[in-house]
């Protein structure tokens, strides 16, 4: 991790996790609007299977983005501060 990362991680530390992990959330609600909404477009137009109501879509793509923003969000968390740590152990060696 060089000084620019480890910048920003010590920001996104100081905000705290539940403030990272809603973006994560944020940001995967994004990607399944699109993917989900794009999804249910092509079905409808092509006629292929049952035309789902839109509530259940959007039932659907909630859940979606919670769990993977989620699971996503924590892995990078973990991951971040992993990197973190042993930078700190490096630095400490110098």
């Amino acid at each position: 991790m060089n000084a620019t990362q480890r910048a920003a991680w010590e920001k996104n530390q100081a905000r705290g996790r539940d403030r990272f992990l809603l973006r994560k959330i944020g940001r995967a609600a994004w990607m399944g609007a699109i993917l989900f909404g794009g999804l249910h477009v092509v079905l409808v137009l092509f006629g292929k299977g049952p035309i789902v109501p839109p509530w259940d879509v959007i039932a659907e793509w909630a859940l979606m983005s919670l769990f993977f923003g989620m699971v996503f969000g924590s892995a990078e968390w973990q991951e971040k501060e992993e990197a973190f740590r042993e930078s700190d152990a490096e630095n400490e060696k110098h």
